[in-house]
């Protein structure tokens, strides 16, 4: 079990959507798809938090979507970053090894940086 933050789950799903493309062993694609679905199943339970947010400080367009003003972001960022980013889960998923990819793998620092919880030293 780890503890991670919300916002390292937010900010980690395109680059495990882009790893997910790649091919790799069977039991590495195996974590992999683990960990995606309860970072999915994290993501989808904090939406309502969001939704929330979004209905108290913004306003519905015609179009039926809520926009913050910028009178009310700041606020409306500081309760986004108390109340969701900052909070932390547990992640019960196996974490991810450096010896579960393939040594022609190929990462970016920077992609490498958004999923580097997930990876056990």
């Amino acid at each position: 079990m780890k503890k991670v933050k919300m916002i390292e789950l937010y900010n980690s799903v395109g680059t495990l959507n882009k790893v997910l493309e790649e091919k790799m062993p069977l039991k590495t694609t195996t974590k992999i798809h683990s960990l995606i679905k309860e970072i999915n199943n994290h993501l989808k339970n904090s939406e309502s938090t969001r939704t929330e947010l979004l209905q108290k400080h913004g306003r519905k367009n015609k179009n039926g979507e809520y926009n913050v003003p910028d009178s009310k972001k700041e606020k409306f960022m500081e309760e986004l970053n108390s109340t969701l980013f900052e909070k932390e889960v547990e992640l019960y998923s196996p974490l991810l090894k450096i010896e579960d990819f393939d040594e022609k793998f190929l990462i970016s620092a920077s992609d490498f940086s958004m999923i580097s919880y997930l990876v056990e030293e």
